[in-house]
């Protein structure tokens, strides 16, 4: 059986963003991997990444954290966004949400579990 594109339609809750162990890069790499259960080639072709950059990134997150990513029904956060090398993961996530679902900052924080600060500084960032 063909394993469909990576790059089509796949999509991540945000509520598996709520955590303070991990950045998220870390984290949606190792949602792709553990809950899509997607290979390292896959998830580098979804992303635009070099695949030992997934690999190594991947093997840091889970020293990091070894439990499942906390996934309740959310906003999902179309996992495309995120190969846009001009911005980081993490600006492209609050570029997404400011822009896409018209979000306050300080409800993109709480989903987050972010300081409202930082993420009024990343999104100016992102802008």
């Amino acid at each position: 059986m063909e394993r469909p594109n990576p790059r089509i339609n796949l999509s991540a809750p945000i509520s598996i963003f709520y955590n303070d162990e991990l950045t998220c890069f870390e984290t949606i790499i190792k949602f792709m991997k553990e809950n899509l259960n997607l290979k390292f080639c896959e998830i580098a072709r979804a992303l635009s990444r070099d695949q030992r950059t997934i690999w190594t990134i991947y093997k840091k997150a889970t020293k990091k954290s070894k439990k499942k990513l906390k996934i309740t029904e959310s906003i999902q956060v179309p996992l495309a966004i995120f190969d846009n090398r001009k911005l980081s993961p993490y600006e492209n996530l609050v570029k997404y949400l400011k822009e896409a679902h018209s979000l306050k900052i300080v409800n993109i924080a709480r989903y987050l579990n972010r300081d409202q600060r930082n993420i009024s500084a990343v999104y100016r960032s992102a802008r």
